[in-house]
């Protein structure tokens, strides 16, 4: 969200994890897309930053062309179908298949064994490793997404002597050429986010409101061309290996709700935030009034970095609409009175 806002909204707390992984952070770190007076070492301090991406060392992507394409039957599952709700980002399409020896992943230029996965989790530190090993299909992706991008990039650019960050940075602008934010929708920001401008005429802070939804929707970009990866460069995954993970990444408060049968309404919040604060009353009467028809769930940002960073949240409060098969029907982040809760509610398919 917006820095040193006016009239007591300094508490609001802001963070940087995407897609539960270091790639979307420092590929817009690249592009000149990060949050604004942000520096690549703050970025990587960030307390909600999965453990692996605070050190923001990349790695060139592995060799899997001297490693033979596996036996993909041509009717093999894709994950999004099998676990819709395990990836929203670079794994999403990728098809579920057996991989030869300890392969968990294999693309057209990239492999990835268990062995480079237990590397990866050796470098958590000791007090987050075991809910990182729950994770560890978020791990492969974080991993997995740097090598795929990079691939792509060399393949786009087609010169090797580019140096990494160079390539990447080339890559994401052309990703994030020709986001705008309209007047309209710096107005709508604006009059829904009163609470933290205070009393700041428009036309003083528009051009910060600017900035921040330029941000915003540059990396919404990015998630969203993250997510059809798969279109571009066929993606193969351990069948057997991804069905032991997605138990254990499902094993939280958000996936169970989501899994219920019934509309979730999620929170993503901690205490101290002044409009995280002012959204407790309004989610503890939305539990009351809605009991039997909703699930509603609170996340303490602070206490579960790692839910947190899976869901893309970016700043608090963000709040999530999911229907009752588990889809995402809406996100949101920032205060959002009752009256706009209950649309989305609705369009969830909440009924009275």
């Amino acid at each position: 969200m917006l820095k040193r806002l006016p009239q007591g909204a300094g508490r609001q707390q802001s963070i940087i994890a995407v897609s539960g992984s270091m790639i979307l952070a420092i590929a817009l770190f690249l592009a000149g897309c990060g949050r604004s007076g942000t520096s690549r070492a703050d970025a990587s301090k960030n307390e909600l930053a999965p453990p692996s991406a605070q050190g923001g060392a990349t790695t060139a992507p592995s060799q899997a062309q001297k490693i033979a394409a596996p036996n993909v039957p041509e009717d093999a599952p894709v994950l999004s179908e099998v676990y819709p709700t395990l990836s929203g980002g670079a794994l999403r399409l990728a098809r579920l298949a057996d991989l030869p020896g300890s392969m968990l992943l294999w693309a057209e230029g990239v492999s990835i064994a268990e062995e480079d996965l237990q590397r990866e989790l050796a470098a958590v530190p000791a007090e987050l490793r075991a809910d990182m090993r729950k994770n560890a299909f978020f791990l492969l992706e974080q991993k997995a997404t740097m090598e795929l991008v990079t691939a792509l990039a060399q393949r786009r650019f087609g010169n090797a002597a580019i140096p990494q960050d160079r390539l990447l940075q080339r890559y994401f602008e052309e990703v994030t050429r020709g986001v705008a934010v309209t007047d309209a929708e710096i107005e709508t920001f604006y009059n829904e986010n009163r609470g933290l401008v205070g009393p700041m005429p428009l036309k003083e802070i528009k051009p910060r409101i600017r900035e921040h939804l330029r941000q915003q929707k540059q990396q919404e970009a990015v998630e969203a061309h993250l997510a059809e990866l798969g279109k571009e460069i066929p993606i193969v995954l351990s069948a057997q290996w991804v069905q032991e993970q997605a138990t254990l990444a499902m094993d939280n408060p958000v996936d169970k709700a989501r899994s219920s049968g019934k509309p979730t309404f999620v929170n993503f919040g901690a205490k101290g935030c002044v409009p995280c604060d002012m959204m407790e009353p309004i989610r503890e009467e939305i539990k009351r009034e809605y009991e039997g028809r909703l699930n509603v769930v609170f996340v303490h940002v602070n206490k579960d970095r790692l839910l947190a960073s899976r869901y893309r949240v970016r700043g608090i409060p963000h709040l999530v609409f999911f229907d009752k098969n588990g889809k995402e029907v809406h996100s949101h982040t920032g205060y959002l009175p009752k009256e706009r809760i209950e649309e989305w509610l609705n369009k969830s398919g909440v009924s009275d």
